[in-house]
């Protein structure tokens, strides 16, 4: 599950630590949205971490290279206590399913 692999590239480091978790309700796309294709949904998802940048880096880079297509909303980083910051993370899936597994 998309989530279960967040957190688990998260675990990996130590470096990085999850602040909080939250899904927003998942949205059916219409088809102006979709060029025509068939019933799609956008499934949203708001990391809050903890690090400094380097780690955030990494974290930021594993997103990335990961298996799921991930498409990025937004991102704050805001620092806290030199050098440590909280960012926020604002990203979300598009699937035929209804559920996104693990959310």
């Amino acid at each position: 599950a998309a989530v279960e692999i967040l957190e688990e590239l998260l675990a990996s480091d130590g470096r990085v630590t999850l602040v909080g978790r939250t899904s927003a309700a998942r949205r059916r796309l219409g088809p102006d949205e979709t060029d025509g294709a068939s019933t799609l949904y956008q499934h949203a998802l708001r990391l809050e971490i903890q690090g400094d940048f380097a780690a955030t880096l990494d974290y930021l880079r594993r997103l990335e290279a990961s298996k799921w297509q991930l498409l990025w909303d937004r991102l704050e980083y805001r620092v806290e206590r030199h050098p440590e910051a909280i960012v926020t993370i604002e990203l979300h899936t598009l699937s035929e399913q209804e559920e996104w597994v693990g959310v």
